[in-house]
């Protein structure tokens, strides 16, 4: 009896074990292709901003003073992600207010984005976001009094940090200098930049300087 007792207890030893290593390896489950978000999916997240600059190679400015959020955002899939709308705060030009029709005075919304990762260098193992409107057309438009309509196409890439970490938190980083964006295009992928009109005139390059922390809802790893 007490030999059947001791095989009995080395078989649900084994069992436990063996679960436990299944489970380890689920929780640390990897992507089919990197870079990537691990899962589960989707995973909301909100953001945080502060002060938000966009420049036009002509050298127009709107400045934003804060603080900026998101509405709607997640990850959907391993390198996708999608946000409602991106909202800056305390915008203005000139001494001019300006915003998004429908939206408080001084707040800029863009419309809907879907966001893809990619590597900027995979060499170096630094990864980013390239933004772009869902299903095509404007990525924001907006007025500074009734005299200035601003549309802006495109997309627009930044670095997303930290990489091979697991974490709730992250930060997405956009550079800029005289309306040039720093990060033209993914590796191995087209030049992806926005570019704006004012007053329905010629489109003109423009960056923009913004550093936005991510907060998600489940811890996950950027594998790359």
């Amino acid at each position: 009896m007490r030999s059947m007792f001791k095989t009995v207890l080395v078989v649900l030893v084994a069992v436990l074990a063996v679960s436990a290593l299944v489970s380890a390896s689920a929780s640390a489950a990897t992507c089919t292709t990197k870079p990537c978000f691990t899962g589960p999916y989707p995973n909301t997240f909100i953001t945080t901003s502060g002060a938000f600059t966009r420049e036009t190679s002509g050298g127009t400015r709107v400045k934003c003073s804060g603080p900026g959020s998101t509405e709607g955002a997640e990850i959907t899939a391993e390198k996708y992600l999608k946000v409602k709308a991106l909202v800056f705060k305390g915008c203005e030009t000139g001494g001019f207010k300006c915003n998004t029709a429908g939206a408080k005075q001084g707040e800029i919304k863009t419309n809907e984005l879907e966001g893809i990762l990619g590597y900027v260098s995979k060499a170096t193992k630094t990864v980013g976001v390239d933004l772009k409107p869902k299903g095509g057309g404007n990525v924001a438009k907006f007025e500074c009094t009734a005299f200035i309509t601003v549309i802006i196409r495109g997309s627009i890439i930044g670095a997303i940090t930290p990489i091979n970490i697991e974490t709730t938190k992250y930060r997405l980083v956009f550079n800029e200098a005289k309306g040039k964006q720093q990060l033209q295009n993914l590796e191995g992928q087209a030049k992806d930049t926005l570019e704006s009109s004012t007053n329905g005139g010629s489109f003109e390059g423009e960056g923009w300087e913004l550093s936005e922390e991510l907060t998600l809802a489940k811890t996950v790893k950027i594998e790359a």
